[in-house]
């Protein structure tokens, strides 16, 4: 951009409107790279999440295998804390 001192006040005015013009559409140009980086990241964040609550559930899943084969396998029926019980009833 050319000395401002050195313009008239038309010229001032053109050469400033294009300095806008070429700010404005670089603006524009980092808010779409910008967008299509959030978008990146929220997919991502996405693909995270499932795999986590996947990852959650079907250790859910074996968890409440396991403590269904131990009902099962349990000849009294109880939650398996008989140990426990037997303490309690000791102190008591």
């Amino acid at each position: 951009m050319p000395d401002p001192s050195d313009l008239g006040s038309n010229e001032k005015i053109r050469a400033l409107q294009e300095a806008m013009d070429a700010l404005r559409k670089r603006y524009a140009s980092v808010k779409r790279d910008a967008a299509v980086l959030e978008r990146r990241r929220k997919k991502i964040r996405r693909k995270e999440r499932g795999e986590q609550q996947r990852a959650a559930q079907s250790s859910g899943d074996s968890n409440n295998d396991k403590a269904a084969e131990k009902g099962s396998s349990s000849s009294t029926g109880s939650s398996g804390n008989n140990a426990s019980e037997k303490e309690n009833e000791v102190d008591a």
